[in-house]
């Protein structure tokens, strides 16, 4: 009876029963052995009929275990009924597809509550941003690469007194933005060259503002499609697009104001200073000239005579103090307001040679040997030749100073990568390492009769040229004063 469905072997079970039992009664034979025979018949039947009936209990089972929301991944086998089997392979068709369902359902719920999480992790995320962002003391405005405004903050608003939203606003339609050239042309600039820029100062109502523009860019990252990264320019990647500008305003009022009171408590404290110094330098000479003056009365009114030496040397006496008190009227004057320079076109050989007439005879009265020496084919220079010559004859005035009988001092100029370099050495002490920061510093001076501006004064000059003076201290003794001059300065 394999492959037959249930009805037929049911129905060929019941017929040979039938058939066997109206057999039995027709021959009217009640024998036994009849009897097994269709005993053993209906036994077979009936084992067929369970055993068809067998994958029926377990698909209740199973059924059983889906009703309670379990699905079974064994799958019912059945190789009699083609009833029975035919509902199996519905029932394990179903089973799959359930299957699936579940797998797939188990794969959205897990997407799903990722989903959420990054949903609350992402609101958190920009609710603290703007918390932070809104408590930044700097004014930030952000704009696309279109030159539209996609964000601001609180300072920003603050800063520009805005009391709307500038959200979607292109630029042009912010008259504080568009008014300013410098600033739209900044952000243009960064835009292209993606390099960070900072505007000259830019006034705000009564606020200094100092602004800085920095790029932001659009970071594309493998697994994540979309993700904006800001970054400032040294730390971005080369290959990243550029997104927008974003603008950092710092109020700098209170500081330029800081700036300006302590710029003018330094003033005030230097004026104090020189009047104190003129005080000291103007006394002695006065004092001096004083005593003579009454020498002088006093010899006259009691007619007691001068002889000519002693008149003359008295005379010589005040003629010296008047002198010194001229030249350190001079020199206050030179560096509270120094002349305006002459440029013209000069000579070096023949600035030196003017030097060397000058200094020289002050050199052998003491003993002490200037060395001249000019390397190489030296250029014409653009400078005030009477201010420059003042400056090495005050570098070589300090030389001579620390030199004893039998020293050396060297005047040298040479070429030196576009400028003009003179140096001046001299075999002296040299300057304690201390004081090599403040030498350059008016009134500072370890001189006992100084006045501490000559190298002041100096400095004031090669600056103005727009030159540089360093003090290098020499590799064995003395000290080493290189000026440094352009050679194309007009």
């Amino acid at each position: 009876m394999k492959g037959h469905t249930l009805s037929t072997r049911l129905l060929i079970s019941t017929a040979l029963i039938t058939i066997f039992s109206v057999a039995a009664i027709l021959l009217g034979n009640n024998t036994p052995l009849f009897v097994f025979i269709i005993v053993l018949i209906g036994l077979i039947a009936a084992m067929d009929i369970i055993h068809s009936l067998s994958p029926l209990k377990e698909l209740e089972c199973d059924l059983k275990r889906i009703s309670e929301g379990e699905i079974p991944d064994k799958r019912i086998t059945a190789k009699r009924s083609k009833e029975i089997i035919s509902l199996i392979r519905e029932y394990n068709r179903m089973a799959l597809a359930l299957s699936d369902r579940e797998a797939k359902w188990r794969e959205r719920s897990t997407s799903y509550h990722k989903l959420q999480g990054e949903i609350v992790r992402l609101r958190f995320v920009a609710l603290h941003s703007e918390k932070i962002l809104n408590s930044v003391t700097l004014g930030i405005i952000v704009i696309t690469k279109s030159e539209i405004v996609s964000l601001t903050n609180n300072a920003f608003h603050k800063l520009w007194g805005i009391n709307t939203t500038l959200a979607g606003l292109p630029v042009s339609q912010i008259p504080f933005i568009s008014e300013q050239n410098d600033w739209i042309n900044g952000i243009r600039d960064v835009l292209s060259s993606g390099s960070e820029r900072t505007l000259p100062t830019i006034k705000a109502g009564e606020r200094k503002l100092n602004i800085l523009l920095a790029p932001l860019y659009e970071q594309m990252k493998p697994g994540n499609p979309g993700e904006i990264a800001a970054s400032r320019t040294r730390f971005a990647p080369r290959n990243d697009a550029i997104d927008g500008v974003i603008t950092l305003c710092e109020d700098v009022s209170e500081k330029i104001l800081m700036e300006e009171r302590l710029l003018q408590s330094e003033r005030l404290a230097a004026v104090g200073k020189l009047a104190a110094q003129v005080a000291h330098e103007i006394r002695n000479p006065l004092n001096s000239i004083g005593l003579n003056a009454e020498y002088l009365i006093d010899r006259i009114l009691n007619k007691k005579g001068l002889s000519e030496n002693e008149l003359q040397s008295l005379l010589e006496a005040i003629r010296e103090q008047v002198n010194h008190l001229e030249s350190v009227t001079e020199q206050y004057l030179q560096m509270t307001r120094p002349p305006e320079t002459q440029i013209k076109a000069t000579s070096l050989d023949e600035l030196f040679r003017e030097i060397d007439v000058i200094i020289r005879p002050q050199f052998s009265f003491k003993g002490v040997i200037l060395n001249l020496k000019a390397k190489g084919s030296l250029p014409q220079l653009f400078i005030d030749p009477g201010q420059i010559r003042q400056a090495i004859l005050n570098l070589l005035t300090n030389a001579l100073d620390v030199s004893k009988e039998g020293d050396c001092v060297n005047l040298e100029a040479r070429i030196m990568n576009g400028h003009v370099e003179i140096s001046v050495q001299d075999q002296g002490p040299g300057v304690l390492t201390e004081n090599i920061e403040k030498i350059f510093l008016p009134f500072y001076t370890t001189k006992r009769d100084g006045i501490g501006l000559g190298l002041a004064l100096t400095k004031q000059i090669i600056e103005a040229h727009k030159g540089e003076i360093k003090y290098n201290p020499s590799m064995k003794e003395g000290s080493r004063f290189t000026i440094q001059l352009p050679v194309n300065q007009q």
